[in-house]
């Protein structure tokens, strides 16, 4: 049992020949963690245990306890707590992991509330990570909440630390927990929808709990509150969370998307997996990088659109000379049609961009200018299109695009970075990638050399001269 109002019988105990009892550092309604030392080793550790009503409730979730602990303990992850040792000690079910220096997320949340993006971005990526290395060896966290990420080091240096993985790994009956608890505290606030039936969980629920997560960290508060768990249950089961941006004006779009997709009450509405989640959380951290740099520059108000460009560090002209570079073609190998707004600036330009790194581009404002003059591009290699200003009309004329043109050519779409629905829509309607404009240059280079490649296979099946 958890010892309350009585004397703890496990401080200054040796648990399992090697742990060291020292004192209690803290107790939920499923287990308590101690503090200890390991003696051969000299360090200090983090030791859950397990209380004999539940170690010895179920052979077979003994069994899988164990299992699913050595799963657990292979990851060797710098965003997870380390997992030492596990196993049994009479009664008990114990489990030795790293002690984790700092603060917890949940203090952090509590004392100041809705955070900065940058902070988010960086933490949610580290969790994200953490939470991916888990799934891929089959362990689902079930128990993800503030309290449960530790952050250690300076602001400017945090590192993230997901903790506490032995709980949930046993944790697998819910309702018998939250009826012997019958408090709101904990589990019940973070657990998906499936969760709160009973329903099978895979990585998904830990992406609706860590969509909490982030609601917490963008507002400062819960979406979903109440007076006793079935409230909360209720809530989670059928209630729609109200908007960040409704109760946190500063919220920054593209984190307040990646919530709310992490929030649907159906799980194949949700990021499939928690690098998926990352992934999305890094386009947000790469356009929060750029507007960062922008605005160290000094370029956030700037008169007129070439001091903005030179702010940026691009050229205010294109490059006259042809470049070569190390993939073996010259800038004048390939032309590049770019088809964005006219309303667009020329510091956020594709154009611009792309002639910073100097290949040959030429530009229009809408398709029907691109047909006009497409005939005579027979070098073209690539197509990239700004969504970002007008994917109304852009994808619609898109789509009306000869089929000829793409066995020759590639598209890329161009967006915000911060819309999943945009990225969906790009690939669905026939673009060959889709790409935030600050990611653009990390991309065209591999794309050029397969459109060089099969614009020389097709100028040689049609009896055409090479490209020069």
């Amino acid at each position: 049992m958890i010892y309350k109002g009585m004397s703890d019988p496990l401080i200054n105990m040796m648990v399992a020949d090697r742990y060291a009892v020292q004192s209690l550092l803290g107790e939920g309604g499923m287990a308590r963690v101690y503090l200890a030392e390991q003696k051969e080793l000299d360090r200090q550790i983090a030791l859950k245990i397990l209380p004999p009503h539940i170690s010895a409730k179920s052979e077979t979730k003994k069994k899988r306890f164990l299992h699913e602990a050595k799963a657990a303990s292979r990851v060797n992850h710098p965003n997870a707590a380390l997992i030492f040792d596990y196993g049994e000690w009479g009664e008990y079910l114990y489990i030795a992991m790293e002690l984790v220096p700092g603060i917890a997320l949940a203090d952090i949340v509590l004392g100041q509330g809705a955070m900065q993006p940058e902070r988010i971005v960086r933490l949610l990526s580290q969790v994200c990570s953490a939470l991916h290395a888990y799934h891929s060896v089959g362990v689902l966290h079930r128990d993800l909440k503030p309290e449960n990420i530790m952050l250690t080091g300076s602001e400017d240096d945090e590192v993230a630390k997901l903790v506490d993985f032995g709980l949930a790994l046993l944790n697998d009956d819910q309702h018998e927990r939250l009826t012997r608890e019958g408090s709101v505290a904990g589990t019940p606030l973070y657990m998906a929808p499936e969760q709160c039936r009973g329903k099978d969980l895979d990585a998904r629920s830990d992406v609706y709990a860590l969509g909490i997560v982030l609601y917490e960290m963008l507002c400062g508060e819960l979406p979903f509150e109440g007076d006793s768990t079935m409230d909360i249950l209720v809530q989670q089961l059928y209630n729609e969370p109200v908007p960040p941006s409704k109760r946190h004006k500063n919220t920054h779009p593209g984190l307040e998307e990646i919530c709310l997709k992490a929030l649907a009450k159906k799980p194949e509405h949700r990021f499939q997996s928690t690098l998926e989640m990352k992934l999305a959380i890094d386009e947000v951290l790469s356009g929060l990088s750029t507007s960062s740099e922008f605005i160290r520059k000094g370029a956030a108000n700037p008169g007129n659109r070439r001091e903005r460009a030179a702010a940026l560090g691009l050229p205010t002209e294109a490059p006259t000379e042809p470049i070569s570079n190390e993939q073996g073609y010259t800038n004048q190998s390939v032309l590049i049609m770019v088809v964005e707004s006219k309303i667009v600036e020329f510091s956020d330009s594709v154009t611009a961009r792309i002639r910073a790194l100097g290949y040959q581009t030429t530009s229009c404002e809408s398709f029907d200018q691109f047909q006009s003059i497409r005939t005579e591009l027979l070098g073209a290699s690539v197509l990239v299109v700004d969504l970002r200003h007008s994917k109304d009309q852009m994808i619609p004329a898109f789509i009306k695009l000869d089929p000829p043109l793409h066995s020759t050519w590639e598209s890329i779409a161009v967006g915000s970075g911060r819309d999943i629905d945009e990225m969906l829509d790009a690939k669905r309607n026939g673009f060959d990638h889709f790409v935030p404009g600050n990611r653009l240059s990390a991309l065209l280079p591999k794309t050029l050399r397969r459109c060089a490649r099969k614009v020389r296979q097709h100028r040689a099946s049609q009896q055409l001269g090479p490209i020069t």
